[in-house]
């Protein structure tokens, strides 16, 4: 599929592809981090409500190193 300059554009199953991607390598990330400083994987991953939570809350802060 191309736009009106003829570039590609790819196709939603892609886009959907590579959003699926990055929501795992960051929540990967925020796990990651939050082992790190010593929480227990349990609830984390699968991720609980309070994980939920706090994953949100880690991207609307920027996502900051810290955790």
């Amino acid at each position: 599929m191309v736009d009106k300059n003829s570039s590609p554009v790819p196709d939603s199953e892609v886009i959907e592809r590579l959003c699926t991607v990055s929501t795992a390598t960051l929540t990967m990330a925020l796990i990651q981090q939050r082992v790190k400083a010593g929480d227990s994987v349990l609830g984390l991953y699968p991720p609980g409500d309070d994980a939920l939570a706090a994953y949100r809350a880690w991207i609307a802060a920027g996502e900051p190193a810290s955790g």
